[in-house]
């Protein structure tokens, strides 16, 4: 049987002489495929198979469960052109999408094609948002509409991922800065909305909480 996905290029294993196991997350979740002749200089997958790119994939099912999907086509949609400063953020990127166990995965796919093209100015309000957005498919996102013990939407002053969400003043003895409880509160929007919310300093604070948070829970 035969299927078309997107999907964002992972990870490239090289076998045999001319053959690699690619590592997708595409639209029907996480998932590896052979891909034959790769790395012959003839081949037109090779170059469309770009780490980190979005691309349109062709792929070949068995019938047998224990053979592995065969790439049949591969055609590049997004290029991301890798920027060493960026090692990072590319490290993140695989990582965490790697650690994704939903099959519901367009949204983020849909978030990373808009928005990827914005790591290089703000690196880290992107890699924020597009973790937040793991976050909402996997199950684990936080609440934002109040106080995760009360439910009160007045006298918030703190926030912590591992706790769901917003605290009160009677439920944390914790007080965050306005801005930072402000540039999360924009987080449940849209990027551009977080973006322009958001200052440099809060989006590298806002990053390294979610960081902590998704190592302790996925």
């Amino acid at each position: 049987m035969e299927y078309e996905t997107r999907g964002i290029i992972l990870n490239r294993q090289e076998i045999n002489e001319f053959d690699e196991i690619v590592s997708v997350l595409s639209e029907r979740g996480r998932i590896n495929i052979f891909a034959p002749g790769v790395r012959k200089a003839a081949s037109k997958n090779n170059l469309n198979l770009q780490l980190y790119s979005l691309v349109d994939l062709e792929i070949i099912t068995s019938k047998r469960s224990n053979l592995m999907p065969r790439l049949k086509r591969a055609t590049l949609i997004k290029q991301i052109p890798i920027n060493i400063m960026l090692k990072q953020e590319y490290d993140d990127i695989k990582y965490f999408f790697s650690k994704i166990t939903s099959t519901k995965t367009k949204l983020i796919i849909d978030e990373y094609s808009e928005y990827i093209e914005y790591l290089a100015e703000e690196k880290n309000k992107t890699i924020s948002y597009l973790l937040y957005k793991l976050m909402i498919i996997e199950g684990i996102a936080p609440r934002f509409d109040g106080c995760v013990e009360c439910g009160r939407k007045d006298r918030l002053v703190d926030f912590e991922f591992h706790r769901g969400g917003f605290l009160c003043t009677f439920h944390s003895s914790n007080n965050k800065p306005l801005s930072l409880l402000n540039s999360l509160f924009w987080l449940n929007s849209t990027y551009i909305s977080f973006a322009d919310s958001c200052s440099p300093y809060d989006g590298s604070i806002i990053r390294k909480m979610i960081i902590q948070y998704l190592i302790e829970v996925l």
